[in-house]
């Protein structure tokens, strides 16, 4: 117990225990939500984003707790936070680009936060609020980012993970507008939200700080790695898209197939297809009428076909 009272450290047991539970959260929502109902859905998101809010306040409170409320250096602008305004724009909006973001970027970066925590949380307890409801915040993005895709039934493309990827750079770029106007107001003497200063944010940013020691210049080999990871995101909808694809085209050659061998089969039996008509065809077949005449001595027969009109 006195373990856990003690500082976060990273991939300590503490750690490693909240990693657990934040998967285990992502994983049961979605394995137990993916089928639900359209009108479930909508009740089940709404309740997940006001889990993620109140999480959020908790996180916050928890900074204030650590560090003391402090105006412009510890606001709720961190990526878990951005993530989850985006998470609710997204769903007033109802756009499935925000959507696709949420399954190509917030949920794999929230994974990835869960590996690499920010360098904050060392300076808490272990049970603070802080670290705990972060983790927990964790979990339940990506369990509802992957669950809004997956109940939107939207196949996706390439194109998209450029799409996600762009709108990724200018939110980006205006977290550090926000950075520099609460610098240079000195509201924010060390605002450094997604680490586009360059000072010591986590462990990956600290590191590529050091070789590029320029203010949001430094956040670019971030991009690149956030790019690599959406195309992995985007991986298992090309194998899918692929597999159709493959079906489709096997579908295509066995019917071909089958017509092929039906119509060897009708040429080697002589068979014929017969075409049926709705107008019945009327017999052409004359018919005899008798005429006798009993005055003379000549009997006179008379044919008459009826069938000319």
């Amino acid at each position: 117990m006195g373990n856990l009272c003690a500082l976060f450290k990273l991939f300590g047991a503490p750690h490693f225990i909240y990693l657990i539970l934040a998967l285990a959260i992502g994983v049961v929502c979605i394995l137990f939500l993916r089928k639900l109902d359209s009108d479930k859905q909508r009740i089940v998101s709404i309740a997940l984003l006001v889990l993620c809010g109140v999480l959020v306040v908790v996180e916050s409170v928890g900074r204030f707790m650590v560090e003391g409320v402090k105006i412009g250096d510890n606001l709720p602008f961190n990526p878990i936070h951005v993530f989850v305004y985006l998470m609710v724009f997204a769903e007033i909006r109802k756009s499935l680009n925000w959507v696709k973001f949420g399954y190509f970027l917030s949920s794999p970066l929230c994974l990835i936060g869960l590996f690499l925590v920010p360098n904050f949380y060392l300076q808490c307890n272990s049970t603070s609020l802080a670290v705990i409801s972060y983790f927990l915040l964790c979990g339940f993005i990506i369990a509802y980012c992957v669950l809004k895709m997956i109940w939107s039934e939207e196949f996706v493309e390439l194109k998209d993970v450029f799409n996600a990827f762009y709108n990724f750079i200018i939110v980006v770029g205006v977290v550090h507008i926000i950075n520099v106007i609460f610098r240079f107001t000195t509201l924010g003497v060390h605002a450094d939200y997604f680490g586009t200063m360059g000072e010591n944010y986590d462990v990956f940013v600290s590191w590529v700080s050091k070789l590029i020691p320029i203010p949001f210049v430094n956040v670019i080999p971030l991009f690149v790695l956030v790019l690599g990871i959406a195309y992995l995101m985007y991986i298992p909808y090309s194998v899918i898209k692929n597999g159709r694809a493959k079906k489709s085209q096997y579908e295509e050659l066995v019917a071909l197939g089958n017509a092929k061998a039906q119509m060897s089969h009708h040429n080697k039996s002589g068979s014929h297809i017969l075409v049926r008509s709705e107008t019945k065809a009327t017999p052409n077949t004359p018919k005899n009428i008798t005429n006798k005449s009993s005055g003379g001595f000549v009997s006179l027969n008379k044919e008459i076909d009826i069938n000319k009109k």
